[in-house]
């Protein structure tokens, strides 16, 4: 039992996003999950070409480590391992200076259709997948909802 490294390849064509916004969430960071971010709500919604996902984060004023923020996520690939699906992204945002911060992996799980679709998502904390067990630990975690449209 070898350790499992991430390979990202850089320039890579990016791919169709596994799921479609627009979602509406509230998030926690550092994988605990108590320090749950949810009001106001943050939004997230799919660009025209449905690669991108754009990232609103909303500050909760009773939430440390909470901020508003914008970020781009180029979908780069998806697949699923037994019954945990995966994503890796290419990150757009203010604090983007290296590849080590521009990839990120997510895993997550779909629930329902159409208005009553949800997302869970957790959000690794380097470019690699390694440690991203379930949708509800990770360095960042999301509850997504199904949303009002918003734009790119």
């Amino acid at each position: 039992d070898s350790p499992m490294y991430s390979m990202f390849r850089r320039g890579s064509e990016p791919v169709r996003c596994p799921f479609k916004g627009p979602f509406t969430f509230s998030y926690s960071k550092g994988g605990s999950g108590l320090n749950q971010c949810s009001f106001p709500k943050s939004y997230l919604d799919s660009c025209s070409d449905h690669r991108r996902l754009q990232v609103h984060f909303q500050a909760c004023i009773d939430v440390q480590g909470s901020e508003s923020a914008v970020e781009q996520m180029e979908c780069l690939a998806h697949w699923k391992e037994g019954s945990k699906h995966y994503m890796v992204a290419e990150m757009s945002h203010d604090h983007v200076h290296s590849d080590e911060t521009r990839y990120r992996c997510f895993v997550y799980e779909k629930s329902g259709k159409g208005d009553n679709r949800t997302v869970q998502m957790a959000q690794s904390l380097t470019a690699s997948c390694t440690g991203l067990w379930s949708p509800q630990e990770g360095y960042r975690t999301f509850d997504l909802e199904k949303g009002e449209l918003r734009t790119c």
